[in-house]
Parts: structure tokens; C-alpha cells; sequence
């Protein structure tokens, strides 16, 4: 009590991800979060300058049944951007969410596998930083264990873990069925 209140804001990149019109949540015309760019920085100067506020991060959920991870790169592009904007008002953000679901095979789809997934952020973020102020005494989350639960249409979920070796190479384990 007595400390401003941390939030987030949830933009919405307008990435057509692809999957069913009802569980594709990126588009502009979607029902979740801010599009306009304009919007979202105008929103984040206002928590930036309340006393009751701190605007701490971004996030973003594109949607479920995602085949083709090309979605959650342009997604990356997008909260990069808006994040390099806001340290120009000099807004320096602890966390960015990247949110979407990884497809499931009904048919014939291959989707990409969560190795994948991570290995196309982890491309992405490897040389870029979130900025942060000179005093900025928060911590830096590296993660060393990921789980990942997939789901198969004939049969229970699958339940994967990775973990990050000393070697910085992960290794992959199933956890179930």
C-alpha cells in the first residue's frame, strides 16, 4: 500500500495467426486489446504520469491453433517496436508477454513443435534488450525449465519439459503420456 499499482497493457498486433475465426484473438477487429499504435503509447504516457499507476509491461495473445510460427515473429516485431517507442518518453518496461497457442494435428497438419517455437524467439530476443533505467534494480528471469502441455486429438495431452544444461542446450523431456 502506498506504492503505485504495477499493470500491463494488452495490445493487439493484427497478426491473422490463421485457426477458426472464434479462437483467432491478434486481428484488429478482435475482441482483445488496443491496435492502434497512437492509442497504446497515448495510454501508456497516461499510466506512465499517474501517481497511482506504473506501467510495466506489454502483452498480446494472437490465438490458438497456430500452424505457422511466421505469427509469433511478427508478433515479436510488433512488441519490440512499441517498446522501443515507449523509451522515448522515456517508459521502461519490466516484462513482455508473448501469448498463442501452438496447433494440434486433426488431420494432416504438422505443426511446428514447441522446440521450435522456442528456438524462433529465442532467435528473436537473443540480441535485444528490454531498456531500463540506470537505478533499475529489478531481476533478470532466464529461464532454465519450460513445460509445454500439447494436446493430441486421440489420445491424452502430451506433457514436455525443457531444460536449459550447462552447455546452454536444452534438454527434452516427456513428462507424460
Amino acid at each position: 500500500i502506498g506504492s503505485p499499482a504495477p499493470i500491463s497493457i494488452r495490445i493487439n498486433p493484427d497478426i491473422d495467426s490463421g485457426g477458426h475465426d472464434y479462437i483467432t484473438t491478434g486481428r484488429k477487429g478482435d475482441k482483445f486489446g488496443i491496435s492502434e499504435t497512437r492509442k497504446i503509447i497515448d495510454l501508456c504516457n497516461h499510466a506512465h504520469q499517474a501517481k497511482h499507476l506504473k506501467i510495466v509491461g506489454l502483452a498480446c495473445h494472437i490465438g490458438s491453433q497456430i500452424l505457422d510460427l511466421d505469427s509469433f515473429i511478427k508478433s515479436a516485431d510488433k512488441i519490440f517496436e512499441l517498446a522501443d517507442e515507449l523509451a522515448n518518453f522515456d517508459i521502461s518496461l519490466e516484462f513482455l508477454d508473448l501469448g498463442g497457442g501452438l496447433g494440434i494435428s486433426y488431420e494432416d497438419e504438422v505443426p511446428p513443435s514447441p522446440f521450435d517455437l522456442i528456438s524462433c524467439l529465442e532467435e528473436k530476443f537473443k540480441n535485444k534488450s528490454i531498456p531500463r533505467p540506470e537505478f533499475w534494480g529489478g531481476f533478470i528471469v532466464k529461464p532454465i525449465e519450460i513445460e509445454f502441455w500439447q494436446g493430441r486429438a486421440n489420445r491424452l495431452h502430451d506433457r514436455i519439459r525443457y531444460q536449459l544444461q550447462s552447455d546452454l542446450n536444452w534438454k527434452i523431456e516427456r513428462l507424460s503420456p
